[in-house]
């Protein structure tokens, strides 16, 4: 990257002139000095306050002006309250969230000034108001921290309902995750009691780790945290737990404590030579709110089959998932390779796995107490008749059937359940080369029967003025050949967006199918020029034509009918007989 002053040497020329002539305005400015520090600009300056020199260097980045320079101190010492650290920078009135390119170092300076004069007013230099700019996010105040407890409202508000001095058991749950560990609080009681359980979801990766935990908001721990302390504010718990008497010939504990109204989690090592404790760095979470409005609450009854765990069924099993549905049948026969990562929902711990069991591992790992049920088998393909016919069985008893197999031979089975079984039905598939793909459903009496729909859709499709382009699943490469013999791929964006509007559609007809938000219940979506789109993004509607008829030889018979079919049967006695 080019150095900025070599670019903008008029910009350069200005900012040693700024700051030369606010050394020539102000006492407290002294010793300033130009320098070239590994080919950029640097300006070691002292600011002094009564009888102290603060020994400082402004720092102009490569990107200047488009960033703030940096005021730190030249020897690295800590002088500031307001400092990222001993050796980091002060936390000045311009910085990155208000930066302007018209602020000068001469500015930067003067702020400098401003914060150590407000923090030096026993040196004579008055009262001088200190403009604080600090606004430090939970993550920036906490990305250091190597143990983290998180507590929820809810988990607070158990744990202050606690008796005073009174020691309990408690579960937390430990999860490491980038080198760190976040520990939770899943359950506390006595034996007398069976105490309290948390509402709070827990990964099935988490580690539960007996805990003691002790309500003393009246005692603060002293500070630096101590073996010492610890143990003085376990003595005044109450004599009557028995959890005591464990505590007191225990090598090594968690313990939860409060201290004033806060909770901390501490890790207590009393083995060895050298006696420690370890305090985790305690988080409330308070964002329980929902993201979703208030009728997809209703989803929560609805369960969902989804016919395919591919790139297409697996983005769409997460999506309603996280739309609030609860409920799943996965049926797939094919495993999760490497190869599928490209464009699948699952990660690499899948590789190997049927991808029903990765799949239902996944949505687990996001909503733990979800019903899933998985088949692995190919629908459409050869199974014994027994197996395809229970599997079908188990898709009628759904409230929408997803088929997201690109298979012919699939969807026709499908269409045959929902039709006979009146159940709506949703689907997806990926043009090969990723210029765009196709979504549709079908409402019971308010769409055509599946197979009518399909063809519809077909024959729109067929009338246009360019051929169709061929669609793919995952045992089909999602790829053309290029004028220059270069493979066209979908790319995981590309499958992803086709998804998207299945997810789309199935949620629009689980919460309201007969009020849609869609004028239209297929669509052809372009994702680049070619075939029939203008440009990426170019949408057509494609209309289902004809009056919708559910009830053609599916009719129940009427009880006359039954009576004389089953008289027409031959008893099974005679058959043993003869």
């Amino acid at each position: 990257m080019t150095l900025w002053w070599l670019k903008q040497i008029d910009r350069a020329n200005y900012e040693r002139e700024k700051i030369v002539q606010l050394q020539e305005q102000v006492p407290w400015l002294t010793n300033v000095e130009f320098e070239l520090g590994d080919g950029n600009l640097r300006v070691n300056f002292d600011v002094s306050l009564a009888e102290n020199c603060f020994e400082l260097v402004l720092s102009y980045p490569v990107v200047f002006p488009d960033a703030p320079p940096l005021v730190t101190t030249r020897d690295g010492s800590r002088i500031s309250g307001h400092q990222y650290g001993a050796e980091g920078e002060l936390c000045l009135e311009y910085r990155p969230d208000n930066w302007t390119t018209d602020v000068s170092g001469a500015n930067m300076i003067e702020s400098a000034h401003r914060l150590l004069s407000g923090e030096n007013t026993q040196h004579g230099e008055g009262e001088v108001s200190i403009i604080d700019g600090h606004s430090v996010s939970l993550g920036q105040a906490t990305r250091s921290a190597f143990g983290r407890l998180v507590l929820t409202s809810n988990d607070v508000e158990a744990l202050g309902k606690l008796e005073t001095n009174f020691l309990i058991s408690g579960v937390i749950g430990d999860h490491m995750l980038a080198k760190k560990i976040v520990a939770r609080l899943k359950c506390f009681g006595t034996e007398e009691n069976s105490g309290w359980t948390s509402n709070s979801k827990f990964s099935d990766r988490t580690v539960p780790i007996s805990c003691y935990i002790l309500n003393n908001p009246s005692t603060a721990f002293s500070s630096p945290i101590s073996i010492e302390s610890i143990t003085q504010t376990l003595n005044q718990s109450s004599n009557r737990s028995p959890v005591k008497k464990k505590i007191d010939t225990s090598k090594n504990f968690y313990l939860l404590a409060s201290s004033g109204h806060d909770w901390t989690l501490h890790w207590v090592n009393i083995e060895g030579d050298e006696p420690s404790v370890y305090s985790y760095r305690t988080i409330i979470d308070e964002d329980t709110n929902t993201r979703l409005p208030e009728i997809f609450e209703s989803v929560g009854q609805k369960k969902v089959a989804i016919i395919g765990c591919g790139s297409i069924g697996s983005k769409v099993a997460v999506q309603l998932l996280r739309a609030k549905v609860d409920s799943f049948l996965l049926i797939d026969d094919d495993i999760f390779f490497e190869g599928n990562l490209e464009r699948n929902e699952l990660s690499v711990s899948g590789v190997g796995f049927h991808k029903t069991e990765a799949l239902s591992s996944r949505l687990k790992s996001i909503e733990p107490k979800i019903s899933v049920e998985v088949r692995q088998i190919r629908l459409g393909g050869q199974e014994s008749s027994a197996t395809t016919v229970s599997a079908m069985e188990q898709i009628s008893s759904c409230d929408l059937i997803i088929d997201a197999t690109a298979d012919d031979r699939a969807f026709n089975i499908l269409a045959s359940v929902s039709k006979s079984n009146k159940i709506p039905m949703a689907w997806g598939s990926v043009f090969a080369g990723g210029i765009g793909g196709l979504v549709g459903r079908v409402r019971p009496y308010l769409d055509p029967v599946p197979l009518d729909a399909k063809q519809q859709i077909k024959q729109w499709c067929d009338s246009q003025e360019h051929q169709t382009p061929s669609t793919s699943n995952d045992n089909i490469p999602y790829g053309l050949l290029n004028e220059d013999g270069t493979p066209e791929i979908a790319t995981d964006s590309d499958v992803s967006l086709i998804a998207a509007h299945v997810s789309r559609l199935a949620m629009d007809t689980l919460l309201s199918p007969d009020l849609s938000s869609f004028p239209y219940s297929a669509y052809a979506i372009g994702m680049a020029k070619g075939w029939i789109f203008s440009a990426p993004f170019d949408v057509r509607p494609i209309s289902y034509l004809g009056v919708p008829d559910w009830e053609s030889e599916t009719k129940t018979a009427g009880e006359r009918d039954i009576l004389e079919f089953l008289k027409s049967l031959r008893p099974l006695e005679q058959q043993d007989a003869s």
